[in-house]
Parts: structure tokens; C-alpha cells; sequence
């Protein structure tokens, strides 16, 4: 039930370069979809995007990991007018298709 935040790649792009437009220099910005998709839910949407069944394998954390992770990117919406575009679903599909290719 280990969770992450997923960003599609294009949108984390835009957010560089946004950066680069307001020459925001020295500044840190949470570039995120301030949601948070636990690894099995991942798992259930890989199923269906990709047709392909497979079991899970469970294992202790690694020491010092995360268990929890989501973000917000007020201050980059703020800041560098940028939020996500792209659902998460939509980049997953858009990623396996990219994969296919």
C-alpha cells in the first residue's frame, strides 16, 4: 500500500521549462500531481492498460524508504503558472504506447 506521486514526463518538461521562462533562479518548486496512487493501484491500471496479468510479489521495505509520498505544487502554480495537464491514467496509457512503439 506504499504510495507515490506520478507526474506524466511531458508535463515535468513544461515545468523546467516554465522555470526557465520566469528565470526562476534559486528557487525550489514541487513539481506533482499532489495525489497520491498507491503501488498496487499502479498495478491494477498496468493490468488493464497492457491486457497482461501478473501476480504481485510482496517484500519488507527497504530501510530508510517512504512509505507515503504526495506532493503539493501550489508555489509552482503560483509562481510558474504550471500544474499537471495530463491524468495520471492518460500518461500511463500514453507511456505503454510509447513503449509499443
Amino acid at each position: 500500500e506504499q504510495t507515490r506521486d506520478f507526474v506524466y514526463v511531458k508535463d515535468v518538461a513544461l515545468a523546467n521549462l516554465k522555470a526557465l521562462e520566469q528565470e526562476a533562479k534559486n528557487a525550489a518548486y514541487n513539481i506533482a500531481s499532489g495525489k497520491a496512487t498507491s503501488i498496487n493501484d499502479l498495478l491494477k491500471m498496468m493490468q488493464e492498460i497492457t491486457g497482461v496479468r501478473i501476480k504481485p510479489v510482496y517484500k519488507d521495505a527497504l530501510p530508510g524508504e517512504v512509505r507515503h509520498i504526495f506532493l503539493s505544487s501550489k508555489k509552482a502554480k503560483e509562481e510558474l503558472g504550471w500544474e499537471p495537464a495530463t491524468s495520471f491514467l492518460e500518461g500511463l496509457k500514453k507511456t505503454w504506447e510509447s513503449f509499443r512503439k
